[in-house]
């Protein structure tokens, strides 16, 4: 169906809020642009090639016919509006090339009836032209890399000769301005406020601009700006940017939400992003079964595998058996020069322009053009730069909680039978599942009297691929148990002495029908566990997350870059507006690469470090390295996830879990003992954030160059 764009033309400015709304209430057309001044509309014209012009004749008809008379040939088609009484002035109209000439007041049924008219010519092919390619790029999973993806993909877009635009879907946790280090004045928060009066013109006053001329349509910062943004709302911004752009990236949430699938509709290509592994595969395998369903056609989609190795255990063969489709690029992981590029807010193209990295994302940009049938501007050697300064890393910034609620009363003033730990992040691909299904191993060996109960709030399966022993279908998974209110009959044994309740495919559908952040206390309580329960959350702080911090005694708050340091505050901040103290999260490095230097010498660890000393936030004296022999325990033919404390023996990961197994079960004693106070002064930081380093963390940095003198030894 062809949607035409029009520009409106009328002196009367409450008649062009009225004709703007009927217009957009259309299937058939949007405004592109209002022209309030007859001066302009030869500009407008020209500069927003519309496929129709509204012009209203009130209150001087002679000059408003005379302004269109003056618009260049070929004009384009005529609506008007005017004095019908005046037959020698609609003649004139009609001589313009007027379609259809209205009454003062346009009858909204009249007006949609003749745009349906002039739309159905122009989809035989009188007046259609072809429409802007729309990108969305979208994660199998959380953590994968789809917002650097997508950045980096538009950045090599618009270096080919196409005006690229990138919108961050991802409502409202999302990072497209901090990968790219804007500010954005306005977000999509401001396109739903003004959804009514919204024309080309205001939203290019929206966009914010990166140096390298990719136009940034952010993300809201607060959830309840989020909740604004509506499906129409991102249908009307994407009509509008492809009227002004060559191409329009999407940075679309994972998640089935409404606003993502009216993008999904939209979108000319659809990019699935997945890493090399049977866990974020099999994700994939969800997502392109319901975009099939969606009447996705395959050659307008594209699978991507990101962070892709040449010693990968999967290669096309299996991608074939798995997907039935082998990926139509492969990024190679360079995580040295992608760290460098997030923690310094500076695209690829700056800090390694000839990397590979930076030619397979401009290799991705061509193949798209040629896909879409857009023929990219030759292009042109870049003028020579000045080496740039080395750039300091960015200061993380606070944003509004959005939240206001309370923790239970019932909860906190009566002794439990259990405790309750968390582990949080609303930043995708930090460890979090890692982390929580072998803490529970290692727990679990520390303490054999201690039961463990697991519970996945995440749509990962790696829990049951590690614990389950009864490979059947359950009964009861974790979302219908959260329905009936109680974890008793879902529990089951697993390996390891863990118990877990087997994993959900439907806990997006869970958001919709929870409302209470305190809902999953009165759960726990009846399920009657006696022991600790360990929580793995999604990728937001959206309800379910929501309630498994209000219900944790203690909360992992896992940072693996400035990114996700810059989504830790935000779970910080929900603590403080629910009056709790911050000692009941703590933060935890993972996947810390020390290999990586910034121009000082200094490395991704002390930076962490100094930064989250410099917030005030608690912070656990262990750290978790970053370990290729790690990854490849979830990663193998059978399907299987080994745990850390069977599988990697000799690693250092293997003793950093065993020393924060021992952390947590100090900290959770002394919670217990003697619970914190609510809203206690926070301490300031120390004058000096990089003058101590923890004791284990030296020791760590000892025993990593012990075990490699082992490994070069060949003992």
């Amino acid at each position: 169906m062809v949607r035409l764009s029009l520009v409106v033309l009328s002196e009367r400015e409450d008649f062009a809020a009225r004709i703007c709304r009927h217009l957009n209430a259309s299937p058939h057309a949007h405004v592109s642009a209002v022209v309030t001044r007859r001066d302009r509309l030869e500009e407008t014209v020209r500069e927003r090639r519309p496929d129709l012009v509204f012009a209203d004749l009130v209150p001087a008809p002679d000059a408003v016919l005379a302004a269109v008379a003056a618009l260049p040939a070929p004009r384009p088609p005529l609506f008007v509006s005017g004095p019908q009484e005046d037959a020698s002035l609609i003649l004139r109209a009609l001589e313009l090339g007027a379609k259809h000439f209205f009454d003062r007041e346009p009858a909204v049924a009249d007006l949609h009836q003749a745009l349906a008219r002039v739309a159905s010519a122009a989809s035989q092919g009188e007046s259609a032209r072809p429409l802007t390619p729309i990108i969305a790029v979208m994660g199998a999973k959380g953590g994968v890399g789809t917002s650097f993806v997508a950045c980096q993909l538009a950045v090599s877009l618009q270096a080919r000769g196409m005006r690229t635009a990138i919108v961050d879907l991802n409502l409202p946790l999302g990072d497209v301005a901090l990968y790219l280090d804007l500010q954005p004045e306005y977000t999509l928060a401001h396109v739903a406020r003004d959804a009514d009066k919204l024309d080309s013109a205001l939203l290019q006053r929206m966009l914010a601009r990166h140096p390298s001329g990719v136009h940034v349509l952010a993300s809201p910062a607060r959830l309840d700006e989020a909740l604004m943004v509506k499906p129409d709302h991102i249908e009307r911004a994407l009509h509008l940017l492809r009227e002004d752009f060559d191409c329009v990236v999407v940075d679309v949430a994972r998640e089935w939400r409404e606003t993502s699938i009216r993008a999904l509709d939209l979108a000319s290509q659809v990019l699935l992003v997945t890493l090399p592994d049977v866990a974020t595969l099999s994700q994939a395998r969800k997502h392109i079964e319901l975009l099939r369903k969606l009447g996705r056609q395959e050659e307008a989609l594209f699978l991507v595998t990101n962070r892709s190795t040449p010693a990968g255990q999967l290669g096309d063969r299996d991608y074939v058996t798995f997907l039935g489709r082998a990926p139509d690029v492969r990024i190679p992981n360079d995580f040295g020069t992608t760290l460098v590029s997030v923690n310094e807010g500076r695209t690829l193209a700056e800090v390694a322009p000839r990397g590979p990295l930076q030619v397979a994302y401009d290799a991705l940009a061509q193949q798209l053009t040629a896909s879409c049938g857009r023929a990219a501007e030759g292009v042109a050697t870049p003028p020579a730069l000045a080496a740039p300064a080395p750039r300091s890393l960015r200061v993380v910034r606070s944003t509004p909680s959005a939240s206001a609620a309370g923790p239970s009363p019932e909860w906190s003033g009566r002794p439990r039978p259990f405790q309750v730990l968390t582990v949080a992040s609303n930043k995708g691909g930090v460890g979090k599942t890692t982390i929580a299904t072998n803490l529970a191993v290692f727990l679990r060996a520390l303490r054999e009297d201690l039961p463990i109960l697991v519970l996945e709030f995440d749509d990962q399966t790696m829990p049951d691929r590690m614990f389950a022993i009864d490979r059947r279908p359950a009964a009861f998974d974790v979302a219908s148990a959260l329905r009936a209110g109680s974890f008793a009959e879902a529990a089951r044994l697993g390996q390891y002495g863990v118990h877990y309740v087997p994993s959900s495919p439907d806990m997006s559908q869970l958001k919709r029908e929870i409302e209470d952040p305190h809902y999953l206390q009165s759960v726990l309580l009846r399920t009657g566990w006696t022991g600790l329960v360990i929580i793995d959350t999604k990728s937001d702080l959206e309800i379910l997350t929501q309630n498994a911090i209000a219900a944790s005694d203690l909360s992992l708050c896992v940072v693996h870059d400035l990114a996700s340091l810059h989504q830790a505050q935000k779970l910080f901040e929900l603590l403080d507006s629910w009056n709790v103290p911050r000692e009941r999260a703590r933060v935890l490095l993972s996947l810390v690469d020390r290999r990586i230097k910034y121009a000082a010498g200094e490395d991704v660890l002390g930076f962490l470090i100094g930064r989250i000393r410099e917030q005030g936030y608690p912070l656990f004296d262990t750290f978790l390295s970053r370990s290729h022999t790690i990854e490849a325990l979830y990663t193998n033919p059978e399907g299987r996830a080994h745990s850390i404390l069977h599988g990697a023996k000799n690693s250092l990961v293997h003793r950093q879990m065993r020393h924060l197994a021992n952390d947590v079960l100090e900290t959770l004693d002394a919670l217990r003992a003697s619970p914190p106070a609510l809203r206690p002064q926070v301490e300031p930081a120390a004058p000096d954030v990089r003058s101590e380093a923890p004791r284990r963390w030296t020791e760590y940095a000892s025993g990593a160059r012990d075990w490699a003198r082992g490994r070069l030894r060949g003992a």
